[in-house]
């Protein structure tokens, strides 16, 4: 039940430093390291309840945990990187946002692997999760969404039941799109996200929990879960069949998930039927959104009909097109999805 605020040090370890303890209810807040180390160092301790934030070291960890596990904890908007896990180290039911550098970065060996299970990591400035080279450990139930860079791990560490932005490999992993809300699939649907990405000293009091419509609800797991009851604001753990992605529980069930079973996207001008994307009679309108659409689903193709699109007309690309999806013009209404493309009459069949 302390407040650690605005002081400024030189030492490797900081402001605060915990050894075979127990921290609970602590506020580390706007202090400065200058030779820009750690501000807060956890050491064969439990830490829970408690906040870190506001920290001015711009190459350097806010916290760095090493045989410790920290429970039901805020680290986030600190100027630098945002929490480092060594050995054995567990994050659990905590919130990583709108830290400068990376959310969390995973430093452990194969003997004491660290793991990250029923987190948000979002808005951070650079990667959400990030991993050295040779590293081992395991996501759970995880939401990795808003960065600016999503998740570098090496094969090493698994993900099982994380939501990310764009997809990742692993085990029942769900797409997340970019947008926080719309009208399609794979919106994870925060009350009150942060608009910042990065460094974020507005003060704001932003809310990262689910509302109704969120593809995180009910689709977590819960191999491995510590035995909480509760989510980081208080709320029953399980409020429906299945716990839900990241770090805070909902009461609503999961949001249905589209099956594009002719791995194609396909667009006409004008859209049609509930512009899912996934038929000629449900195609969606807009290439840029198609083109997400299919990243977020793993689907390969988008196919677009005859006729004008203007894309983005704001920014400098009206369109951004993505590696991962391949896009085909000229392609007739109704074409059926086995054809062979290079019949197309792309003279009689313009798309611009």
């Amino acid at each position: 039940n302390s407040t650690l605020s605005g002081n400024s040090s030189s030492s490797n370890y900081g402001e605060l430093y915990a050894t075979q303890g127990t921290i609970t209810n602590v506020t580390v807040s706007n202090n400065q390291n200058t030779n820009s180390s750690t501000v807060v160092y956890l050491n064969n301790s439990t830490m829970t309840q408690s906040t870190i934030t506001g920290s001015h070291n711009a190459n350097g960890y806010a916290f760095d945990v090493y045989q410790s596990t920290v429970t039901y904890c805020k680290i986030l908007s600190n100027q630098g990187y945002g929490v480092r896990l060594n050995e054995s180290s567990t994050l659990d039911n905590c919130l990583v946002a709108n830290n400068g550098l990376y959310g969390v970065t995973i430093s452990s060996n194969s003997n004491q692997p660290a793991k990250v299970q029923s987190c948000d990591i979002v808005n951070n400035g650079s990667y959400g999760l990030y991993g050295y080279s040779g590293i081992y450990g395991s996501v759970v139930n995880t939401i990795v969404w808003g960065n600016t860079r999503h998740v570098s791990l090496p094969e090493n560490v698994i993900l099982t039941n994380c939501a990310v932005t764009g997809g990742y490999d692993g085990i029942d992993n769900v797409p997340l799109d970019a947008e926080n809300d719309g009208t399609q699939y794979h919106h994870p649907k925060f009350e009150n996200p942060s608009t910042v990405v990065g460094y974020d000293d507005s003060g704001t009091e932003w809310s990262w929990q689910l509302t109704e419509g969120s593809v995180c609800a009910n689709r977590g797991t819960d191999f491995d879960i510590i035995s909480h009851t509760t989510d980081l604001a208080g709320n029953p753990r399980i409020q429906q069949d299945i716990i839900d992605i990241g770090c805070y529980e909902s009461p609503y069930t999961e949001s249905e998930i589209p099956s594009y079973d002719d791995d194609i996207v396909y667009v006409v001008p004008g859209g049609a039927g509930n512009k899912s994307g996934m038929t000629w009679d449900n195609a969606v309108d807009d290439i840029n959104e198609a083109i997400n659409m299919a990243l977020v689903n793993n689907v390969s193709k988008v196919w677009v009909a005859p006729g004008t699109y203007y894309g983005d007309v704001t920014g400098d690309n009206a369109f951004t097109l993505a590696n991962k999806a391949n896009l085909f013009g000229g392609v007739a209404i109704g074409t059926a999805p086995d054809s062979d493309l290079s019949d197309r009459d792309l003279v009689n069949n313009p798309t611009i």
